[in-house]
């Protein structure tokens, strides 16, 4: 496979271009298999526990057979190899042989400098939103509402319940809607 030797998909291991790296890579896994997702998803969330090949097993039991599970780690294990330099690939080292979503856990752990900073980080995006300040923006504007809450759920966050979004999103919006909603509500 010659993708991971194209540029785009190159990371030595600098801050400043992990996180495009990561959302480009992380891409193409889900474009190849979608039921990835979920899996990238899990071994994110374990931060500094490693992720062994029997956790694996047990958390993929439900919706693929063992084998099917430790052949989709090899196949991340061999993406990550082709593509990692530098201190990128001295991190991805530390994984076992063949165990691709711990080397993922721990290129992710890096990039993100731990989990506690990330949803800190999505927290203060759902708390403190960007307000919109014209009609023609409010559909961009609700979308990136939704978007950081959505990212907030699945880092891990508290989901946020219904009626504090209404209200949250109320007081997003130009202040002229907001009086017009309040007036008709």
């Amino acid at each position: 496979d010659k993708v991971p030797q194209h540029e785009d998909y190159l990371w030595k291991g600098d801050k400043e271009s992990g996180p495009r790296w990561k959302t480009k890579v992380r891409a193409y896994f889900i474009a190849k298999c979608s039921s990835i997702k979920w899996f990238l998803d899990w071994a994110e969330s374990k931060d500094f526990a490693a992720v062994t090949m029997e956790d694996l097993m047990l958390v993929s039991a439900n919706c693929m057979t063992d084998h099917e599970a430790v052949m989709m780690s090899q196949q991340v294990w061999g993406f990550l190899s082709q593509c990692l330099t530098g201190n990128a690939f001295e991190y991805f080292r530390g994984a076992d042989e063949l165990n691709g979503f711990d080397a993922w856990r721990r290129l992710i752990l890096i990039i993100e400098e731990g989990r506690p900073r990330l949803l800190e980080e999505l927290r203060e995006k759902v708390r403190d939103p960007a307000h919109i300040k014209d009609l023609q923006n409010i559909g961009l504007g609700i979308d990136k509402f939704v978007r950081n809450i959505n990212e907030l759920a699945a880092a891990g966050g508290r989901k946020i319940e219904d009626a504090e979004m209404k209200t949250d999103l109320l007081h997003l919006l130009p202040l002229d809607l907001q009086e017009s909603l309040m007036w008709h509500a």
